[in-house]
C-alpha cells in the first residue's frame, strides 16, 4: 500500500480560487491523499465552500476556526494530519495533477528525506516557468543554498515525512512564518531532492504578503532573517556568510520600500531601519563573503549610506550589474520569465 500523504491547504478570503485549488487536489494521481482545508475564520463564504467539498468527497477534512492567522492555520492542520508525509497547498494556488506523485516518487527513488520541485509563477492569465537544475543535496550544501536564496523558504512546493515535522510549529502572529520553519527542516534532513519539473502553481496576487511594498512587512522580513542567524549560528558559525548574504537581499528589499515611502512613513518606522541597518554594518563582512563581487559591494555601500536615494540607486545599479553578468545571486522572478521558460510552456494549467 502507498504511503497516505496530507495535503494542508490553510484557507483564508480566497473564494474566488478555492474551487480550483481542491479541483487540483481531488484529481492527484497519487493513490492515497487526504486534503485537510483549514478555515481560518474566513468572511468571504469559503468555509461554506470547505463544507461543500468535505459532505462529497471523503478524503476531504474541513477545519473551521476563529481568525488566527496563515502560521496558526497551518500548525491546526499539521496537528490534524494523519499521513506518512506533509505536503501544502495555499488555497489561491493550485498543482499538476502528477504533483504528489512526482515529489513521492522521488522521494522514494532517491531514499532522500525531502523533495522540492520547479513551480509557475501566475499573474493573472500568464505564466512563467521556474525550472530547477536536478540534484541530491547533502544537508550542509542544501542548507547554504536555502539561506542564500537559492532555495526558497515557501512550504509549498515540498513533501516531507511527517516525522520530520516532530517538534515543529510555525510561529503565530508572524509574517514570513516559512522562514522560521524550513530551515529546522533542512537541518534535520540527511539529503535533499531537488526535481527540476514545475508542478506548482504559485499565483502572485497584488496583494500578497510577498509583494506588498510597505517597510513594516520588510522590516518583518529582515527581523525573521535576524532571527533565523542568531539561532543558526550559535550551533553553526560556518554558516554565518550563506546567511548574511540573503540578509543583505532582504535589506536590499526594506531599501527600496523606504525610498519608495513618503516621508511620514520613514519617520514611523526610522528606529527599526536603522536597527536592521546596524546588524547589516556589524556583519559587513560576512554579508560580503555570502554576497561575493562588484554587486554585493556596491548593494552594501549604499544601503549603509542610509538614504533613501542611495537605497533606490543602490537597487537599480546592483540589478544592471547582475543583468549584465547573468542572473547571479538574485531568486527567481517576473522579469526572468523569458530567460528561464524559454519562451516555452504551457501558461496557467
Amino acid at each position: 500500500m502507498e504511503p497516505l500523504i496530507s495535503v494542508i491547504v490553510p484557507v483564508y478570503n480566497t473564494r474566488p480560487y478555492l474551487k480550483r485549488c481542491v479541483e487540483s487536489l481531488l484529481a492527484q494521481t497519487w493513490p492515497r491523499l487526504e486534503i485537510i482545508l483549514v478555515d481560518d475564520g474566513s468572511p468571504d463564504g469559503a468555509g461554506a465552500v470547505c463544507d461543500a467539498y468535505g459532505a462529497r468527497f471523503p478524503q476531504v477534512r474541513v477545519i473551521h476556526q476563529e481568525n488566527g492567522g496563515l502560521a496558526r492555520a497551518r500548525n491546526t492542520g499539521l496537528r490534524a494530519a494523519r499521513g506518512d508525509y506533509i505536503g501544502w497547498v495555499d488555497s489561491d494556488d493550485w498543482a499538476a495533477p502528477d504533483l504528489f506523485a512526482y515529489l513521492a516518487g522521488g522521494l522514494r527513488r532517491t531514499g532522500c528525506d525531502l523533495a522540492l520541485c520547479g513551480w509557475w509563477l501566475v499573474r493573472g492569465e500568464e505564466a512563467a516557468a521556474a525550472p530547477l537544475r536536478e540534484a541530491v543535496l547533502p544537508s550542509r550544501e542544501a542548507q547554504g543554498l536555502l539561506y542564500r536564496g537559492r532555495i526558497q523558504n515557501w512550504v509549498w512546493n515540498k513533501l516531507a515525512p511527517r516525522e520530520l515535522y516532530r517538534g515543529i510549529s510555525f510561529p503565530e502572529g508572524r509574517d514570513f512564518e516559512d522562514i522560521h520553519v524550513m530551515y529546522r527542516l533542512f537541518r534535520r534532513a540527511r539529503r535533499i531532492l531537488v526535481l527540476p519539473e514545475p508542478k506548482y502553481y504559485y499565483r502572485q496576487r497584488e496583494d500578497s504578503i510577498s509583494r506588498r511594498p510597505d517597510i513594516g512587512k520588510k522590516l518583518e522580513l529582515c527581523q525573521a532573517m535576524e532571527e533565523r542567524y542568531r539561532r543558526v549560528v550559535r550551533e553553526d558559525p560556518g554558516f554565518g556568510p550563506d546567511l548574511m548574504g540573503g540578509y543583505l537581499v532582504a535589506c536590499s528589499a526594506l531599501g527600496q520600500a523606504v525610498a519608495a515611502a513618503s516621508p511620514e512613513e520613514r519617520r514611523k518606522w526610522e528606529n527599526q531601519i536603522g536597527a536592521a541597518l546596524r546588524f547589516l554594518a556589524r556583519r559587513r563582512s560576512e554579508a560580503l563573503e555570502g554576497y561575493p563581487g562588484r554587486a554585493g559591494r556596491l548593494k552594501l555601500a549604499l544601503l549603509l549610506l542610509g538614504r533613501p536615494w542611495s537605497f533606490r540607486l543602490g537597487a537599480a545599479a546592483a540589478a544592471r550589474y547582475e543583468k549584465r553578468r547573468g542572473r547571479g545571486y538574485r531568486p527567481f522572478r517576473w522579469e526572468d520569465r523569458d530567460s528561464l521558460a524559454g519562451g516555452e510552456g504551457k501558461g496557467p494549467g
